[in-house]
This record gives C-alpha cells, structure tokens and sequence, in this order.
C-alpha cells in the first residue's frame, strides 16, 4: 500500500498534459466508423447546392464534386482498377485534384500522391515502389511522368493515364497573377503512351457505366503518401480511413471548423497537411474551401475580400522587420517577411502588404484560426496575435 505522501498514481482517463488542455475540448474523439469516401457523399447530401470549393472565379457545389468523384470513378473502374490498386495523382492544388482523390477512393483504390515537383527520373521510383498501373496527372506534368514510365521493364509500366488541364477548371473573369498566366492559360496535345491508354479528362467523365459497389471499411488502406527520401529512396506511409478521419475529425474539433466555415487553402494539398487540416477537413465539416495553385501573395488578398465576407480590413496584413542596423526591410511582392542580419537572411513568414500605416497584429487577430504545419512559428508573432 503505498504511504500517504505518495503521489497519487494518475488513471488512463486523467494524463499530466490535461491540465494544460484547452477546457473546451474533449480529451479524446471518436471518428466515425465509416470510409473517407463517405463524407463527401453526406453533405452532398446535407448541402447539395452549397460550394464545395473554389477556384478563382468557378466554383463547385457539394452535388457537383460528388458526381464528378463517381463518374471519375467509374472510369477507373473501366479500366481495371479494383479495390487495394495503388492510382497515382500527380497535380498543383486544383479541382481535379480533390476530385481525382474522391473518385480513387469511390473506385475502392488507394491515393498515391506525388509532389509535382518531382521529375522524371524521381518518378520511376512512385510508380514502381506501389506497383501502380493507373495515374491521373496534369497535362503539364504528364510527360516526365510518361518519360519516367518508358524508362521502365515493359511489365512495371502505367497502362492508363488520365490527363487534366488547370483552365478547364477556371473562368473568363479569373484573376490569375500574370506569372501564372500562360502555365495556367496552356493547353498540351493530348500524348500518347506505347503500350498504354491515356484519356482526356473530360472523356474520363462522360464514362456512362456505373462505378462499383463501395466497400472501403475503416482499417482498409486509403492514401499512400511517401516520404521525402532525404536518407535513401522516399517510403510509402500506409494510412488507412480510419487514421485519416482521425486527425480530420480531429482538425475540425479543435477549431469548430463547421458547414458555415469559409476555409483559405494554400498549403499543397499532395501533402498530408494540405490533405487533412485542408482539404478533407473542410469536406467533413460540410464547409467552403477556396483554393490556391500555389501560394502567391496577392491572390491570396484577393480571395481574402472576395470570399471571406468581404471584411476588407481585417485581412489586409503587413508587417516590418526592423534590423540591426534600425534599416526596416519589407518583401511585399514575395509574400515573405525575412530578416536580414549581416548576410543572414531568415524567413519569418508571409505577410500582404496594404499601406505604411496598417497594424499586422490588430488585422490578424480577426482571423478566427491559423493553422501553420511544416515549420515553427514564431513564438512572439504568436503572442501578439493571441494578445
């Protein structure tokens, strides 16, 4: 028996981190029991005409991006792909990237994002490593991936590819920044693969057969992302459904991220937390995600005012590093706040500069959540923000 001066021994439901939990949130959460797959068809459901998502000046309802998913879907299926096949997607944040993710996951097939910033000697080893037969790309990224594929054993190569353009999914009054014009603007000859299919994407959605039976449960295998290969080759990261509703269940949770929520995703969506804390998490939570290609300084300003109720002011940033020397250097077109120390040069972060007089830490404090992943932030930005 231990003596009284013992300390008290804490239960499985009382842990030392608690007492500096947020009191608003639960201790732990329960996902649901279901499939990934099986949010987008709820509130498709729920808010068949609400925006699912939007790009520039297009968007796309809830309805819309489940009909796509299940026609995309379908011509998956068409073309061998059964459940537990590994399907590549190889894209920049755009529409056809979340419903290429649906549709692979509608077809009972596992996710295999790339980043497309890989090349084509890179590229063998993400299609190889996963034995992929199926790949979904962009039409500007589609010939490294099919030089990639040529270089291989006959036996190891693609045998379907899909191949989407980025202005299919943009309008006539789009504002895009004029270095993205003519990538964006470009439209690529539909190329040929020896031994293999490729379909463009328009084709792979007027597929008319229906797509099968939906059977993903929660421990099965749903996206296969791959490390950065720093050490060695990149390895596949095996996350099933359920691991992936987890931290998107758990993503909305902690910051009530809900069906009237308008969410700014400019992190890359190929990456898992792009993927998760963005776009998923805005598919479970019913809400509005207004998408960037890239990050760019200026667009995002722009989608600031147009989508985030058109609150002009509270979304207009900028913010001065002030150097060693009292010199204020600011980087207004770059989107980066850096500071320069001798030949030292850090980033600090991004900012959107409005005018000489404008108070970063007053605006941002009207923003409701920030989510920052892949860096640390700075700790007295943060405490400026919050006070």
């Amino acid at each position: 028996m231990p003596s009284p001066s013992a300390p008290p021994v804490p239960s499985a439901a009382v842990r030392p981190h608690h007492r500096f939990w947020p009191k608003r949130l639960p201790h732990r959460i329960t996902p649901p029991a279901t499939s990934l797959w099986h949010n987008l068809v709820v509130n498709a459901q729920r808010y068949p005409d609400k925006p699912a998502l939007v790009f520039f000046d297009q968007s796309t309802s809830y309805r819309e991006l489940l009909e796509q998913a299940e026609r995309l879907a379908a011509h998956l299926h068409s073309q061998g792909v059964r459940s537990g096949d590994r399907v590549i997607l190889f894209m920049q944040n755009c529409p056809q990237w979340i419903v290429a993710h649906y549709a692979i996951l509608r077809a009972n097939a596992v996710v295999v994002p790339v980043n497309p910033m890989n090349r084509a000697e890179e590229l063998k080893h993400y299609i190889t490593d996963p034995d992929v037969k199926v790949a979904i790309s962009a039409a500007d990224l589609a010939g490294d991936l099919l030089q990639a594929n040529a270089a291989l054993p006959e036996a190891q190569r693609l045998t379907h590819l899909v191949v989407a353009h980025y202005h299919d999914a943009i309008g006539p009054q789009a504002e895009i920044p004029p270095a993205w014009t003519d990538w964006l603007a470009a439209r690529h000859a539909l190329p040929a693969m020896p031994g293999g299919t490729v379909a463009d994407w328009s084709e792979a959605l007027a597929c008319t057969v229906a797509p099968p039976l939906h059977d993903r449960q929660p421990a099965d295998l749903c996206v296969l992302p791959y490390t950065s290969g720093t050490t060695g080759l990149p390895k596949g990261c095996m996350l099933s459904h359920y691991a992936a509703l987890f931290k998107t269940a758990s993503v909305c949770s902690i910051i009530g991220m809900n069906k009237d929520d308008v969410c700014l995703i400019t992190m890359p969506i190929f990456h898992i937390a792009g993927m998760l804390a963005g776009m998923n998490s805005c598919i479970y939570a019913g809400a509005t995600q207004v998408l960037l290609t890239l990050f760019d300084a200026k667009t995002a300003m722009q989608a600031m005012r147009d989508h985030l109720d058109g609150k002009k002011e509270l979304y207009e940033v900028a913010y001065k590093i002030k150097t060693a020397s009292g010199e204020y250097i600011r980087f207004y077109d770059c989107g980066q706040i850096v500071k320069k120390d001798g030949d030292k040069m850090t980033v600090m972060g991004f900012v959107i500069k409005v005018d000489e007089s404008s108070d970063p830490f007053v605006q941002m404090k009207n923003f409701r959540d920030l989510i920052i992943e892949g860096n640390p932030s700075i700790i007295e930005i943060v405490k400026k923000m919050k006070g």
